[in-house]
């Protein structure tokens, strides 16, 4: 991933925890995602948030 994808996943993580939902997830699951948002191969919001609230815990 470049900086500009690291940057993205980090500010999602940052929101999700800030807001009581650490994601939980594998370095490789992560990786899947953020290659398949910015190439646009994911592009379906509710998708998106699905996999992201499967991941989040609440604090």
């Amino acid at each position: 991933m470049d900086g500009n994808k690291r940057l993205a996943w980090l500010a999602t993580y940052v929101f999700l925890d800030t807001n009581g939902h650490a994601p939980i997830a594998s370095q490789d699951a992560v990786f899947d995602l953020v290659m398949a948002v910015a190439s646009g191969a994911l592009d379906d919001l509710e998708k998106i948030a699905g996999q992201l609230a499967a991941w989040s815990r609440d604090r």
